[in-house]
Formats: C-alpha cells, sequence, structure tokens
C-alpha cells in the first residue's frame, strides 16, 4: 500500500499524480550501508524489502537496530502476521515472522517516536488460548538490546469492541481508530499512571459521508494524516488535516501524488519524519485480479512531496 526504496523499486510518481493505476517500470536503487530508508526519487516507490504477492500492509521502521516491522496476510485475510526484517551489512535480510506473532491476528505495528516501545493490534486472549473476538491494543517495552513480552495496553482504550492503526505523538497521546456505535472514528488517549485515560473522539473538519480511519499524526501534533472512505480520488484515500494556531484541526486535504482509483492506506512516518509509508492496492508485485480484493504492497514517498502546501 505504499512506494519505497530499499526497501526500493521503481518509481511511480508521474503514473500515480495523473491517476493511472499501472505501475512504471523502473531500474532499482539500491539503498547506501548508511541509509536503508534512501529514496531514489520523490516517489512513491515500492518498497521491495517487504513485497512479495501476498497481501501486506502497515509499516514501522526501528532505527535503533534497523529492524523493519509490516503486516503480511493470507490470500482471504484470515492469516495475519507480523513479519520483520533487518538491515545488515547493507542489505535487508529475508522476512521473517516475528518472535512474538503468528499465533493470533497480529495487525499494524507501529513505534514511538523514540523507539522504545512497539504497539500492534491483536485478537490474542489475556487469558487462556483462545482468541478473542476483537482487536486490542497491545506493546512492547524495549529492554536493553530486545523487546519484552507483549503486554496488553491498560487504562480505559481497550474494551469489548476493536481497536487499532495506532499512532503515537512524542508526549505519548495515542491516536487510533475504533467502531463505536457502528461509526468508525480516529480517537485520541492521554497517559495516565495506570495506561491511557478515556479516549476521546477527534474533531476532525467537515467531510460528510465519509468514514474516518487509520490515523498518522507528527510527533508534535503539527498535522494528522487520515484515510477517508470514500475518498476524493479512490474508495479509501490519503488526507491530511493541520493543527490550526487555536488547536482545532483544519479541513481535510488530499495527499499529493499518493492517492489512486485503489484503496491507499495504513499511513507512517520514517523516524526522521523524511519519508511516508502507506499502502495502497494499486496493481505492484501482481496485477490487478480480474475479481476479488487486489492483494496490496506497501509504498514509500518524500513527506515534503506528499503534503499540500500551506
Amino acid at each position: 500500500m505504499r512506494s519505497l526504496c530499499p526497501l526500493v523499486i521503481a518509481p511511480l510518481g508521474a503514473l500515480v499524480a495523473c491517476g493511472s493505476s499501472t505501475p512504471a517500470a523502473g531500474p532499482e536503487a539500491p539503498a547506501g550501508p548508511d541509509d536503508p530508508l534512501a529514496l531514489a526519487g520523490p516517489g512513491p516507490a515500492l518498497v521491495a524489502a517487504v513485497s512479495s504477492a501476498d497481501p501486506e500492509f502497515g509499516f514501522a521502521y526501528d532505527p535503533v537496530d534497523g529492524t523493519a516491522y509490516f503486516d503480511r496476510a493470507s490470500a482471504d485475510r484470515a492469516r495475519l502476521t507480523i513479519y520483520q526484517t533487518t538491515w545488515t551489512d547493507g542489505a535487508w535480510a529475508p522476512a521473517r515472522v516475528a518472535p512474538w506473532s503468528g499465533r493470533y491476528r497480529d495487525i499494524d505495528p507501529a513505534l514511538t517516536p523514540d523507539g522504545t516501545r512497539l504497539y500492534f493490534s491483536s485478537d490474542r486472549p489475556t487469558s487462556g488460548t483462545t482468541a478473542r473476538g476483537d482487536f486490542d491494543l497491545w506493546a512492547l517495552e524495549r529492554v536493553g538490546a530486545r523487546w519484552a513480552d507483549p503486554v496488553r495496553v491498560g487504562g480505559e482504550v481497550n474494551d469489548d469492541r476493536s481497536t487499532g492503526a495506532v499512532s503515537i505523538a512524542t508526549d505519548r497521546t495515542l491516536y487510533f481508530d475504533a467502531t463505536r456505535d457502528d461509526v468508525r472514528e480516529i480517537y485520541e488517549a492521554h497517559p495516565t499512571a495506570d495506561g491511557y485515560g478515556l479516549p476521546t473522539p477527534v474533531a476532525l473538519g467537515l467531510d460528510p459521508g465519509s468514514k474516518r480511519s487509520n490515523p498518522c499524526v507528527a510527533p508534535d501534533h503539527a498535522f494528522l494524516i487520515y484515510v477517508l472512505d470514500p475518498g476524493p480520488v479512490g474508495r479509501a484515500d490519503l488526507v491530511v488535516a493541520f493543527r490550526e494556531a487555536d488547536g482545532a484541526w483544519s479541513a481535510p486535504e488530499p495527499l499529493v501524488g499518493v492517492n489512486s482509483p485503489a484503496a491507499d492506506f495504513a499511513p507512517a512516518l520514517s523516524p526522521d519524519g523524511r519519508y511516508l509509508f502507506f499502502t495502497s492496492e494499486r496493481p505492484g508485485v501482481v496485477p490487478a485480479p480480474a475479481d476479488g480484493r487486489p492483494p496490496g504492497d506497501i509504498y514509500q514517498i518524500d513527506l515534503a512531496a506528499a503534503l499540500p502546501p500551506r
């Protein structure tokens, strides 16, 4: 669902900008040994290191040890597993299942800006071995050079309804999406002594008739990228709202050179804020199927190029 590099590949920029759903062929641009996320052009470009014929979505890069995390699903989306690959000696290792994933349905990996905590959503049980009927937020704490075991996020963010697609600001405020009273909406929750307080809906600009989901917040809350479904271009598009001086969010604007007639979603930022990663179901590793849902791939683009001018 996005277009990437060293994780890098065929630039799609011109075709995407004019609304084409066919990726352009182009040379691979190998990453430098010191910058595994280097992008050959403004993008979007397919993230080659994580791309396969299977559905992939979601992306989080850990600058501490050079590991990238992402979701890989079965064709019917019945199996949802978080994979990882590590940049070592100037190359990406073959992707493998993350040590703490693979048994239950795990989705949407996301790291705090300082890389000390990794969040994801899962239907794993809090006791016993039977999967839950909904998705909760879980987190791993970094302990030295490794991750501790996953722990269900405490406080009031989890209940008997699904919660997912988390994004974390520098002050540890959580942004995520959830369905409450049959309405899918973006929420925020603030840290407390025992986890997180009661989530509140994010007051975004007017977008009547569209569902809002998949938040990606700037570390300083300066902007919020999210999904509108349906969107201005396709069935799900990425838009951005900016934080105004009075604290309110601006009306949503489509990202530049990102959206396609296919579904575009799962935005995430690189740790240094230079790049936007996203998932798209446009033709990528495999052509569009004659029927059924396309698999989706992960892409990368320069954030500065993707944000509309202010």
